[in-house]
């Protein structure tokens, strides 16, 4: 698997196959929602309650002077129907909460998808969550189990061990992102047709899909 195919990860049924989002369902409920409360503030949330009790799967969210609940009861899940949906907005809107948030590793069924538009309801299904929430894929890369699965790819460490790939010259200044700017990081591909092959990624990967050839 390439780099490309590892960050956005390849369909199957009933979600998305990424090793990121499989480390995350590997999580227990107590390490996920420590890391999620994380991305959450990472992003500028601070959490006003923590569901009805420290076991709730139910944050309520405050941005800007608005009120968010999220749930993250099914992020195990391969797929979630209308029922949770439903419930979650009426929850929130009683509660008077400017809108709400249901989060999967999987996918939301089309009776569910049908039902949150057109309200103020964000559905965050796998496909979206590397996107949506960052760090909570950036802390995922961290775990042991993570980087055996991510072997598609790894930094250039500033003295290598001898390799087959021809010495090319660096370029004093690394180049620009061509998606977002950022300043991108030398790296080496280690698996499949292209390996030992030199190529720009950029330093906000997974979140940055962004790539330039060396």
């Amino acid at each position: 698997m390439g780099l490309i195919d590892f960050l956005r990860g390849g369909r199957r049924r009933g979600g998305i196959a990424s090793p990121v989002l499989e480390s995350l369902r590997r999580l227990d409920e107590e390490e996920f929602r420590k890391r999620l409360i994380g991305a959450l503030r990472a992003l500028g949330y601070s959490i006003e309650r923590d569901g009805m009790n420290a076991r709730s799967s139910d944050l309520l969210l405050r941005r800007r002077g608005e009120r968010t609940w999220i749930r993250y009861r099914d992020w195990r899940h391969a797929r979630v129907g209308v029922a949770q949906v439903r419930d979650l907005f009426r929850f929130s809107q009683e509660d008077g909460a400017a809108g709400c948030k249901i989060l999967t590793c999987g996918v939301f069924d089309a009776q569910a998808i049908a039902y949150a538009r057109g309200k103020p309801v964000e559905l965050i299904d796998g496909a979206a969550l590397l996107a949506t929430l960052p760090a909570l894929a950036e802390a995922a890369l961290e775990e042991p189990n993570t980087r055996e699965l991510t072997t598609s790819f790894v930094p250039e460490r500033p003295a290598p061990a001898p390799d087959r790939s021809p010495s090319l010259p660096r370029p004093k200044t690394p180049p620009q992102c061509p998606r977002c700017g950022s300043v991108m990081d030398l790296r080496v591909a280690a698996g499949g047709h292209a390996e030992g092959l030199r190529f720009w990624s950029c330093q906000r990967a997974p979140a940055c899909k962004g790539t330039r050839p060396a």
